[in-house]
């Protein structure tokens, strides 16, 4: 399709229509949905949203399904049956999303495209379990996005969410998961200097670890901590 016409196009995404399910489920045919939503408007292809209205939860847990959601938010986000596949993806344990293998990258694609309800809704499901989500493999990449792209006090709440235990700073970021977060944490003004100002209380705990020592020289705390200490008003 790479050297296709619009019309030949057309063509191909009428010939899939009624067969989009299976589509999104093969690992060669969800390619095909995917450079249509790239390539064509959404009044040639909405027909694949619509055909998988219904089984929005299970795509997102599926590894190919969840490919085509995410392009699907990505091209034809304010699409009604877009939106319905989106909420069906977010109804029940919207955690447990965070936390699968591919339906976690369905949450980073809807924090980054979605709607600001469904953004928040995944910054308060996060909120309650963030110690855990913040050690997760995938959930930790949620975690550290939704930090960055919810809104302004839900991002707030989660963060604060995130550092109110003590010493849960320090130890995020000796976490080979964890760390990310920190980095988030780092980039939002209304907490980055409680952040480095914990970092530089522990930061002879902290340089010994790995991870720790990786994120310590990023910011400049290496050797002391002062500069950046001062860049956050001494916090």
């Amino acid at each position: 399709l790479e050297s296709a016409s619009g019309e030949e196009m057309r063509q191909v995404a009428a010939s899939l229509r009624g067969s989009v399910w299976l589509a999104a489920h093969s690992p060669y045919a969800h390619h095909l949905l995917e450079h249509l939503l790239h390539h064509l408007g959404i009044e040639d292809t909405s027909f694949i949203a619509e055909e998988l209205k219904g089984g929005g939860r299970e795509l997102a847990l599926n590894e190919f399904g969840s490919s085509v959601l995410c392009q699907l938010l990505l091209f034809s986000t304010h699409d009604p049956s877009t939106e319905q596949l989106i909420e069906e993806v977010l109804s029940g344990d919207t955690t447990a999303v965070c936390h699968h293998k591919h339906a976690h990258k369905v949450a980073l694609a809807i924090l980054e495209h979605g709607s600001p309800r469904q953004r928040s809704q995944i910054c308060v499901s996060l909120r309650g379990e963030v110690p855990r989500s913040s050690r997760h493999r995938f959930a930790a990449q949620v975690v550290a996005e939704a930090l960055l792209h919810g809104a302004a006090e839900d991002s707030h709440s989660l963060a604060v969410a995130v550092v109110c235990k003590p010493g849960a700073v320090t130890s995020l970021a000796c976490h080979c998961f964890g760390v990310q977060v920190v980095r988030s944490l780092l980039r939002l003004p209304r907490i980055s200097g409680a952040v480095l100002q914990e970092l530089n209380t522990n930061g002879h705990k902290v340089k010994k670890d790995k991870f720790g020592a990786e994120i310590m020289m990023e910011i400049g705390l290496h050797a002391g901590g002062c500069n950046a200490l001062a860049l956050c008003g001494g916090a």
